[in-house]
């Protein structure tokens, strides 16, 4: 269970950026208005981020590591 919410977490963190970019482009707000709604998302994105990577734990840190040390395995063979 505590696996399924960080990776909802974690993966929906990304989805703020096409907010942010809906956010830019719509002209029916000011510019304060934009920069704070592009705040508040980011914001609600990075925590998202951090919470879903610490419930995620020592499992994922193991396969980025194991992702790119076959990957620098590989680039040192060559």
């Amino acid at each position: 269970m505590k696996q399924g919410v960080g990776v909802v977490l974690f993966i929906g963190s990304f989805l703020v950026y096409p907010l942010a970019g809906y956010i830019a482009l719509n002209s029916g707000l000011s510019l304060g208005e934009k920069a704070t709604y592009t705040s508040i998302a980011y914001a609600v994105s990075g925590t998202s981020f951090f919470i879903g990577f610490f419930l995620l734990g020592p499992e994922l840190i193991t396969k980025i590591k194991n992702y790119f040390g076959l990957k620098t395995d590989k680039a040192k063979k060559s």
